[in-house]
Order: structure tokens, then C-alpha cells, then sequence
């Protein structure tokens, strides 16, 4: 499964873009500003989940193509939830960043019948403390989306929206995300025209 990563040590983006070589294995490959392959770079990573399988240890199934998308820095972006069903009333919706144990982000919804809720708007919303200002939940529109602005390359990353519905019942949805800053978005897009193989 494709995917582009970017880092900025040195306030230059670095390119990484993955091609499958194995089964069971990912090649990462260092892309240099013209376009060349930086081989002494290449480092094996573990290939993520496939569509509908479910991960090892977890109990997460990822139902959805993973999503893609690059952004500039200082801006917002809407990260969209596909796991989350219209008629869906879960217990917690939790939003996970790259291998991260706890959530960037969750909501937690009652779940006893004193405190039954009639809609998925009643939730009780947590942060990140890097977060708390800067992100927000979203029910409204569909897919619903985690809102977050102020991007920075920190942000850069692969989110796991986890739904959980009754009796440990989860539903999961992959997001890519890159924030790059302004002049290096052409950059990208040109990338992944030219797709490595």
C-alpha cells in the first residue's frame, strides 16, 4: 500500500515513498529534490493492514481504503471519520495518531440507561493538551469529521479513527495525512504523478 511520508530536520522536506517488495514488507525509499533515489536510505517497514482485515492484537478492523491527504502548514483540515455510520450510536469514538497507545482525541458517550442519549451529539469530548485548543469533533455532515487547524509538520501522519459500537464492537478508518509547507505542495503532487515502482 503507497504511502508518502515527510519529515523537516533541517527546514527542507525530505521525500519518503513506499512500494510493496514482499508480502509481508514495505521498501522505504529516500526521494531526493530531483527526483532520484537516495538507496542508502532504504529501510524495511512493517506493511499495515489490509482492507478488512482485522490487526493483530487489537481487534480493530480497518473496513475503508485508508485516505490521503496533504495540506500546508498553518492550516485546518477536516479528517474524516468513515467508520462512523449514520445511524450509529457509539459508546467512545476515539482518534489515534501513527502507533500512539492513547487517542490524540476521543468522545465517550453514556452508556448505562439512566443516562441514555437520543443523538450522537450528546458525546463528552477529550484532547491531547497539544490538542485541546485546536481540535474538535464533528458529527455535523457526512462523513463526520475531527476538525484540527494550526497545522504544523508535527502533525504529519497516519490517524486511525476507532469506533466502538455495543459489546466491543469497533470499526476503524485509516487517514495519511502530510502537511508540507506552501512551496513544496507542488512538490508532492508532482511525486505522486510520477509514482515509484
Amino acid at each position: 500500500m503507497p504511502g508518502v511520508h515527510v519529515s523537516d530536520p533541517t527546514r527542507s522536506l525530505t521525500y519518503w515513498r513506499t512500494r510493496q517488495s514482499r508480502p509481508e514488507h514495505l521498501v522505504a525509499a529516500k526521494i531526493g529534490r530531483g527526483g532520484d533515489i537516495v538507496p542508502s536510505c532504504a529501510r524495511r517497514v512493517p506493511r499495515p493492514p489490509q482492507r478488512g482485515r482485522q490487526v493483530s492484537g487489537t481487534g480493530w478492523l480497518l473496513p475503508h481504503e485508508p485516505t490521503s491527504l496533504a495540506v500546508y502548514m498553518g492550516s485546518q483540515i477536516d479528517l474524516p471519520c468513515k467508520s462512523l455510520l449514520p445511524n450509529d450510536l457509539p459508546q467512545r469514538i476515539n482518534w489515534f495518531k501513527d502507533d500512539s497507545a492513547l487517542p490524540v482525541y476521543s468522545v465517550t458517550y453514556a452508556t448505562n440507561q439512566s443516562q441514555h442519549r437520543t443523538n450522537i451529539m450528546q458525546g463528552r469530548h477529550a484532547a491531547r493538551s497539544d490538542w485541546t485548543q485546536r481540535a474538535y469533533f464533528s458529527v455535523l455532515g457526512t462523513p463526520a469529521t475531527l476538525k484540527v487547524n494550526e497545522l504544523a509538520s508535527k502533525d504529519s501522519g497516519t490517524y486511525i479513527c476507532q469506533v466502538v459500537i455495543s459489546r466491543g464492537t469497533q470499526r476503524n478508518a485509516t487517514v495519511h495525512l502530510v502537511v508540507v509547507a506552501r512551496a513544496s505542495l507542488g512538490d508532492l503532487v508532482h511525486m505522486k504523478t510520477n509514482e515509484i515502482t
